[in-house]
C-alpha cells in the first residue's frame, strides 16, 4: 500500500499570517458577507488572519490579502488631538497608514465539487451574529476548527488546511491507488513561474511572494530516504508537484527549511560579524572586524588589503548569495565595527571605534584627524563599496578620554544618527541641545555630507551608569535611542501615557525620542523590573511603534497581560522585547522569551508593517560562553509567527529583515558545516571563528499604496485609514445629502461599531479592544444608499 503525502507548508509566504483572537476557520451560517453587505454563501470557511484572509470554497481557496503603507510626511504634529508635552511642544500623532488590498484564488483543476468536507479541533466557544445580513434569526452557535479535509477532491487524493498558532497552511495526501499528476492547482490574481532556485514565484503589480519545497523524504519501514520533489508549473497558469523518484510503498513528506542559503565568511584568522542591513533591492551587507589576510576583500574595492592588527570589514552579497564585492577599512591598528545601517538604494553607513591614525577619515568631514587612545567612527560607503566620507567621533579632557560608537540609523532625508558613548568633558555635545552639558551615553545627527549637524549628552543626569545600545530614525522629525541605565532621575518625562516613570531596581532599560530636528527630549521613559533588564538592540517597526529587545532576570515588569511568554522561565536570564508607541512611549506589548537555560535577544529590525524580527542566543553555560543562535518573528499584536532554528553555535547574532526577507549574521567558533544549501564560501575558514549570512524565508505582503473598494453608489464615497487605535473617516466625490449611519463589520460579519452620522464630513474615531484584521466600514445615506470601504487594524 502506498500512501504519497505532500506537506505543503507555505513557510516562506502565507503561513506566517497566524492570527490574533479567534483562531482556526470559522464556518459560514449566513453570517459572511461581500462588501455590498449581501450573503456571501460561496465562502464555506474563513480563517481571519494578520495581513491575510483565507476563504475555503467549494472548488478551492483564495488569499484576501493587503499591503500596507505609511502616509507621506511622517508623523503629524500640532494637531491639538495629539496634546503637549509637559515642556508645552507639541506631540506629534502617529504616522497614517493606508492600505491596498488583493485577492489570489488557488482553484482545483478537474477537482470534484462534491468532496466531502471532514472537520477536526472543533473550537469550545461560539459565537451567535444577528446582523442586517442574518436576520431576525441569526447565525449561531458558529464555531471553528483547526483543520479541514476535502476527501477525495480528485480520486484516492484530499487536500487538508491547518490553522494554527503558526498559521495557514494546506497540505496534499495521495492515498493508495492516487496519482500525483492529477494534483492540479490554477491560480487566478496574479501570475506564477519557476525560479532559478526552483521555488514557486507568485507575483503581482505590487509585489511577489516565494513559495520553495527545499527538503522531501520517503518514509518506508520506518526509514527516512531524502528524494528530490519540485514544481510542475504550466504554461496554462497552474500547477502541481513532480519527482522523478519511485515513491510506491512509501510515504513522501515534502517539507521546507526555513533557510534559503548560508555561507561562511572568513579566512585563518579571527572573524567576527556584528551587524547586517538589507538596501531596497534585496542586497545584504554584513559588516565586522578581521585580522584574516585572505578571503575578505575583493581586488578593486576600497582597500583590498589587509591592515595589520584588526581591520573593519565590508561584504555585500546579492539576493541569490553571490559576493558582489568586499573591503576591508581601517589602518595600522585596532578597527572594531560595530554596526552597519542602508539606506533603500545601499548607500552604508558604518560605524565603531578605533585607534589608527588613518584609513577612516577624510578631509573636510566634522573630525578628520584622530585625538588620541580609542575614537568613535562614522563611515559612509556607496552601492559600490567606495568610501564617499568617514570622520571620527571624539571629544577632549579627561585623559585618556575614549569613545565608542556602538549604533547607526540613516534618515529617508540622508541624515545619519548615531548612538554611544565617551568619557570626555568637552567636544561631545552642541548648545540649544536637551542636554549639552555633561554625561556619559551620547546621541548625535551628522549630515549626508558628513558634518555634525547636533549632538547631546542622553538623558538629563551626568552618570548614566550603563551603555546606548540602539537608535533608529521615526520618518524624518523623530528619533528613538535606548540603552541600559543604573540612573534612578533624568529618563523618564510626565508625558501621558508614556510607560513607566520610575526607576525600578538593578539596572532598567529606558527609551528616549527625541526631535530629530533639534537634539530636544520629546518623551523618556524606563523599563523593566526589580533585577537587570540588559537592552541590546532597537528599530523601528513602522506603524508609529518602535521595539527594543535585551535579556533580563527580572519576574515583573516585562510581559503585558495575554503576551507570548508571561513569565520569567528560569537561568540567568531570559530574553525579552518590549514596543512602544511612538506618540507618547506607551508600552503597546511586551514579552519574555526564554527557557531554563540562559536567552537573551541580541537583535532586533522592522519590516515596516508592524512586524519585528529577532535574533537571539540560547546559552548552556554562561552568557559569553557559545550558544545556539535562533530567530523569531513577531506580529503588530505580539503574537509569535515564526521561529526557525539555525542549528548553529555563535557568540553573537544580528539580524536585518525586510517584507521579503530576514538576514542572519553572527560569529561561529566551530567549524562544522551550516545546516543549509552553501553558497559562496561553503567551508569554514580555518581561524578560531569566522563571520557567517544566513539568508531566511521571510515574505510577508509587500508594502503598497491606498485602495478604494468599488463602490455602487453615485453619491460621495468613503474613504476609511486606520491611525494608531483610532479610525479616519472621510466622504469625498459628488456633493450631496451627508449620511446618516455608520458601521464598522469584521470579517466574520460581527458589527464592531455602529452610530449615527453628525455634520462632520471627517472624524476621527476610536476603535478599541479590535482585534488586528479585515474590517469594512459602511456609510448609510438617508435614501438607503450606501458607500463602504475597507481597512485594517494592525
Amino acid at each position: 500500500m502506498r500512501t504519497l503525502i505532500i506537506l505543503f507548508n507555505l513557510l516562506a509566504t502565507f503561513s506566517l499570517f497566524a492570527g490574533i483572537g479567534p483562531t482556526g476557520f470559522t464556518e459560514n451560517k449566513g453570517q459572511i458577507h461581500d462588501q455590498f453587505r449581501k450573503p456571501n454563501p460561496s465562502v464555506l470557511y474563513l480563517f481571519n488572519g494578520v495581513g491575510m484572509n483565507v476563504h475555503l470554497t467549494n472548488n478551492g481557496f483564495a488569499y484576501d490579502t493587503y499591503t500596507m503603507e505609511e502616509g507621506e510626511g511622517g508623523p503629524t504634529v500640532g494637531d491639538p488631538a495629539h496634546g503637549i508635552d509637559e515642556m508645552g511642544r507639541p506631540i506629534p500623532g502617529p504616522i497614517p497608514t493606508t492600505y491596498r488590498f488583493h485577492r489570489i484564488d488557488l482553484r482545483f483543476v478537474n477537482g470534484n465539487p462534491g468532496a466531502e468536507i471532514l472537520r477536526e479541533g472543533e473550537s469550545e466557544d461560539y459565537t451567535n451574529y444577528y446582523t442586517d445580513v442574518t436576520g431576525e434569526a441569526g447565525a449561531t452557535f458558529v464555531r471553528s476548527y483547526s483543520t479541514i479535509t476535502y476527501r477525495d477532491v480528485w480520486p484516492d487524493i484530499d487536500v487538508r488546511f491547518n490553522a494554527s498558532a503558526d498559521g495557514f497552511k494546506y497540505d496534499v495526501i495521495v492515498r493508495p491507488n492516487g496519482n500525483l499528476s492529477d494534483v492540479r492547482f490554477s491560480v487566478e490574481g496574479s501570475e506564477i513561474r519557476e525560479s532559478l532556485k526552483g521555488s514557486m514565484v507568485i507575483s503581482w503589480a505590487d509585489g511577489e511572494l516565494e513559495e520553495s519545497i527545499p527538503e522531501s523524504w520517503v518514509e518506508e519501514d520506518w526509514k527516512k530516504s531524502l528524494i528530490n520533489v519540485g514544481y510542475a508549473i504550466g504554461r496554462d497558469g497552474t500547477f502541481g508537484f513532480r519527482t522523478e523518484e519511485r515513491t510506491e510503498g512509501s510515504v513522501l513528506v515534502i517539507d521546507p527549511s526555513p533557510i534559503i542559503w548560508g555561507t561562511y565568511y572568513g579566512g585563518a584568522g579571527i572573524d567576527v560579524g556584528t551587524g547586517t542591513a538589507l538596501d531596497g533591492s534585496n542586497n545584504a551587507y554584513v559588516t565586522g572586524h578581521t585580522n584574516s589576510a585572505m578571503n575578505m576583500a575583493t581586488a578593486g574595492s576600497f582597500d583590498a588589503t589587509y591592515n595589520q592588527s584588526s581591520d573593519g570589514f565590508i561584504v555585500k552579497m546579492n539576493e541569490a548569495g553571490t559576493r558582489l564585492w568586499g573591503t576591508y577599512f581601517g589602518g595600522a591598528s585596532t578597527d572594531i565595527a560595530n554596526d552597519i545601517a542602508s539606506s533603500q538604494v545601499g548607500v552604508l553607513a558604518v560605524v565603531g571605534y578605533t585607534s589608527s591614525t588613518s584609513g577612516i577619515a577624510t578631509p573636510g568631514t566634522f573630525q578628520s584627524n584622530a585625538t588620541d587612545n580609542y575614537d568613535g567612527f562614522v563611515i559612509l560607503f556607496n552601492p559600490n563599496g567606495t568610501r564617499i566620507w568617514g570622520t571620527y567621533y571624539a571629544g577632549t579632557g579627561n585623559f585618556p578620554n575614549q569613545e565608542e560608537i556602538r549604533a547607526v540609523s540613516i534618515a529617508p532625508d540622508g541624515r545619519i544618527a548615531i548612538t554611544g558613548w565617551s568619557t570626555s568633558i568637552a567636544g561631545i555635545a552642541t548648545p540649544g541641545t536637551e542636554n549639552p552639558t555633561a554625561g556619559h551615553d551620547l546621541l548625535a545627527v551628522l549630515s549626508g555630507s558628513g558634518q555634525r549637524l547636533w549632538a547631546t549628552y542622553v538623558g538629563n543626569a551626568p552618570w548614566m551608569g550603563g551603555l546606548p545600545s540602539g537608535v533608529a530614525f521615526i520618518g524624518n522629525d523623530r528619533l528613538a535611542v535606548t540603552g541600559t541605565t543604573y540612573n534612578t532621575s533624568g529618563i523618564a518625562t510626565n508625558t501621558l501615557g508614556r510607560h513607566d516613570g520610575t526607576f525600578n531596581g538593578g539596572a532598567d532599560a529606558y527609551l528616549i525620542n527625541y526631535n530629530a530636528l533639534n537634539g530636544l527630549r520629546v518623551w523618556g521613559t524606563y523599563f523593566g523590573g526589580s533585577g537587570n533588564d540588559i537592552v541590546l538592540d532597537l528599530a523601528y517597526a513602522g506603524l508609529s511603534r518602535v521595539a527594543i529587545c535585551g535579556r533580563t532576570d527580572s519576574n515583573w515588569g516585562i510581559a503585558s497581560t495575554g503576551a507570548h511568554q508571561t513569565s520569567f522561565a528560569g537561568g540567568m536570564s531570559d530574553g525579552f522585547v518590549a514596543v512602544f508607541n511612538t506618540s507618547n512611549g506607551s508600552r503597546s506589548w511586551g514579552s519574555y522569551h526564554g527557557t531554563s537555560l540562559n536567552d537573551q535577544l541580541t537583535s532586533v529590525d522592522g519590516t515596516e508593517n508592524g512586524h519585528i524580527a529577532l535574533g537571539g542566543i540560547q546559552h548552556l553555560h554562561d552568557l559569553n560562553s557559545p550558544g545556539q543562535s535562533f530567530c523569531l518573528d513577531f506580529s503588530t499584536g505580539g503574537t509569535l509567527y515564526y521561529q526557525p532554528n539555525l542549528a548553529l553555535a555563535t557568540t553573537n547574532c544580528a539580524v536585518s529583515a525586510n517584507p521579503h526577507g530576514m538576514m542572519v549574521t553572527g560569529t561561529t567558533t566551530y567549524p562544522i558545516a551550516i545546516n543549509a544549501p552553501m553558497v559562496h564560501q561553503t567551508l569554514y575558514g580555518g581561524g578560531s571563528s569566522d563571520a557567517f549570512l544566513y539568508h531566511l524565508h521571510y515574505s510577508l505582503v509587500p508594502l503598497g499604496a491606498t485602495l478604494q473598494a468599488p463602490d455602487p453608489s453615485p453619491r460621495a464615497q468613503l474613504k476609511v485609514r486606520s491611525i494608531g487605535e483610532h479610525v479616519e473617516l472621510s466622504l469625498f466625490g459628488e456633493a450631496g445629502p451627508l449620511p446618516t449611519e455608520l458601521m464598522i463589520i469584521d470579517a466574520s460579519g460581527r458589527i464592531v461599531l455602529r452610530r449615527s452620522w453628525d455634520a462632520h464630513l471627517a472624524k476621527l474615531i476610536p476603535i478599541h479592544d479590535a482585534d488586528p484584521g479585515t474590517y469594512c466600514a459602511i456609510a448609510v445615506f438617508t435614501d438607503g444608499a450606501i458607500s463602504n470601504a475597507r481597512f485594517v487594524i494592525p
